[in-house]
């Protein structure tokens, strides 16, 4: 397991600002998010790329990479929406192969309106995934299918239904991520999410909540035990990226990150 910081925190900085940061404080590991406004995997020149590149060798940092995710839904009922989301994946992975990242991260996608069918749209989050899976074995990218959506437009009825989603595209180019606060919300336990897993488990974002809403809290505060989840990754061996994915405000941003890291720290020392 690597401990990873994700540049989620700097969201509104240039990308070289928050990589910078981020090696500056020793990470190692950085998980790069690929949208707008930070970084536009839309509209990314060479220069950026060659600028990325050029920042990991001389920190010696390891990227991952958060594939496209604003108003992006995998699972969508919308046909037609499909399709672009199919487009905008490519368009991440073909990046994230750019940039030397081996692992992006895509969502799994919601029901597009809580009366409609769970099934209908864990069957359409699948059919969107195994038409990127070809271009993520070409390039050598693994795609961690994100555990997204939780209440009403939840497509997960159980652990079984998000791992079971890997296993319905079928490519070894597609693993899971595991996203510990929205495993709570989706009323799951994330230590039995990891077992269920195994090893197709390629990534992991870890925050913090109350329990009621996506807060993407510092792993110190809120309702989550990080102790059983971190014992678990060890025990099947993980060693890809364990990103801290939080928010905190101007001002806060290092000290957030710092006792996050902290947190894990101090539970992989308890557990070695």
């Amino acid at each position: 397991m690597k401990i990873c910081a994700n540049t989620l925190l700097y969201l509104e900085e240039p990308v070289r600002t928050s990589l910078e940061k981020l090696a500056g404080m020793g990470f190692l590991a950085i998980d790069i998010f690929a949208d707008s406004p930070s970084l536009d995997y839309r509209r990314v020149q060479p220069s950026d790329i060659t600028q990325i590149k050029a920042l990991g060798k001389k920190y010696g940092v390891e990227y991952s990479m958060h594939g496209p995710c604003w108003d992006i839904n995998p699972a969508s009922e919308n046909a037609g929406h499909r399709e672009d989301v199919v487009a905008h994946y490519l368009q991440g992975i073909r990046l994230a192969a750019a940039i030397g990242a081996n692992t992006m991260v895509v969502h799994s996608g919601w029901k597009s309106d809580p009366k409609l069918s769970a099934r209908d749209a864990l069957k359409y989050s699948i059919d969107t995934i195994a038409k990127c899976a070809p271009e993520a074995e070409r390039l050598g990218i693994t795609l961690g299918v994100e555990n997204v959506g939780y209440g009403a437009v939840n497509i997960f009825s159980s652990i079984e239904d998000w791992v079971g989603l890997a296993e319905g595209v079928a490519s070894p180019a597609v693993g899971l991520t595991l996203d510990v606060g929205h495993a709570v919300l989706e009323g799951f336990e994330p230590a039995a999410a990891v077992f269920a897993a195994g090893p197709r488990l390629k990534h992991v974002h870890l925050h913090s909540n109350m329990g009621k809403a996506d807060d993407h809290l510092r792993l110190d505060r809120g309702s989550i035990d990080f102790g059983p989840v971190i014992q678990a990754m060890r025990q099947i061996g993980f060693a890809g990226h364990a990103s801290i994915e939080i928010y905190a405000p101007d001002g806060e941003k290092e000290a957030a990150l710092q006792a996050s890291r902290k947190i894990l720290e101090e539970i992989c020392a308890r557990s070695a």
